[in-house]
């Protein structure tokens, strides 16, 4: 679940920079945290299958 906290932290970094005014910067955590939730999606989706074939 690293992947996951990582994402976390960059919204919390998107959050800061957005009040802050650092709008480029906003845009590249943006995309960072995207990336990581993605990573975290397809992890899960792996667990979620290997879970069902587990059961059959």
């Amino acid at each position: 679940m690293s992947s996951f906290a990582a994402g976390e932290r960059y919204l919390n970094r998107v959050w800061s920079a957005s009040t802050d005014g650092y709008f480029e910067e906003v845009t590249t955590y943006l995309s960072r945290a995207y990336s990581q939730f993605i990573e975290v999606r397809q992890k899960l989706g792996e667990v979620h299958e290997q879970q069902i074939a587990r059961k059959s």
